[in-house]
């Protein structure tokens, strides 16, 4: 019975985007039958029946990565009472198309089928609001501040020869920045501006304590996501922006003064410390 049940499911779920989507001259092809019009201008389109009557808007949210949360972003409804309701991205779907994101999504939710947007479903869709995914996000980079403060109030820095002190002034090692090819680079885009970096932290001895790698591209460092990788095969996710700008001083480099102080506060320098300043 469960092997059956799977199976409908999965017939479900590809019947659903079987159907040939197009967007054309403000209409809502589905294997070429026209189904609802819609107004596709900038990123909001907006949904209506054939008659022409407004059912709801919809836009994609982009995917982020905030510390060590990802998210893959979402669509967001808007319906004609104001309420929003944010939906996650079908599993198994993939387009380059917005507009076909949109409604192979809106699919899922019900809203549209082979024969039309489902106005009943449509009003019961919206009856109720859900900004849950939103609110994760913001969840997300309010305690991603809170723990950034946390580790600013240990006083461990970088001066502008690369070493790393703590709040004493006391020397606990150094740390390096240097462009690399992107052949040997793990830290690959698509995008064919980017520049490779590595950053590299040695103890006061000038062993190699950890690296990270990454690109001269904020946007391509948020979405990819910021990992230390230490000596010792552990992995430290971490958020920081440089402001499009690879080539100030170590001294005012976010990243560097990020994953220092990362690396202190899971005692890779300077002994073993927590975010409350205790040493272990």
């Amino acid at each position: 019975m469960k092997k059956l049940l799977l199976t409908a499911v999965l017939f479900v779920s590809i019947s659903a985007f079987s159907q040939e989507i197009k967007i054309k001259k403000g209409e809502l092809l589905l294997d070429n039958k026209a189904v609802a019009k819609v107004d596709d201008k900038g990123r909001i389109y907006k949904f209506s029946d054939m008659n022409g009557k407004l059912q709801f808007d919809a836009t994609i949210i982009n995917g982020r990565t905030i510390g060590t949360q990802s998210d893959n972003g979402w669509v967001e409804y808007t319906g004609t009472n104001g309420h929003v309701k944010e939906a996650g991205h079908t599993e198994g779907t993939f387009t380059l198309s917005m507009g076909k994101l949109i409604v192979q999504n809106a699919m899922a939710q019900g809203l549209i089928t082979k024969d039309g947007i489902d106005e009943a479903k449509v009003n019961e869709f919206f009856l109720t609001e859900d900004r849950s995914l939103s609110d994760a996000r913001k969840n997300g980079i309010a305690s991603q501040k809170t723990e950034a403060k946390n580790e600013d109030n240990l006083g461990v820095s970088i001066d502008f020869n690369g070493n790393i002190k703590n709040k004493n002034g006391e020397f606990l090692g150094f740390i390096t920045r240097a462009y690399i090819d992107a052949s040997q680079s793990q830290f690959s885009s698509t995008a064919m501006m980017d520049k490779y970096l590595e950053y590299r932290v040695f103890d006061m001895n000038k062993a190699l304590i950890a690296r990270l790698q990454c690109s001269d591209s904020d946007n391509t460092n948020e979405s990819k996501g910021l990992k230390i990788y230490t000596d010792d095969g552990k992995e430290i996710p971490m958020s920081a922006k440089n402001g499009m700008n690879f080539q100030k001083p170590l001294a005012v480099d976010k990243i560097a003064d990020r994953m220092i102080k990362k690396l202190f506060v899971n005692g890779y320098i300077g002994g073993n410390i927590n975010v409350s300043g205790a040493t272990n």
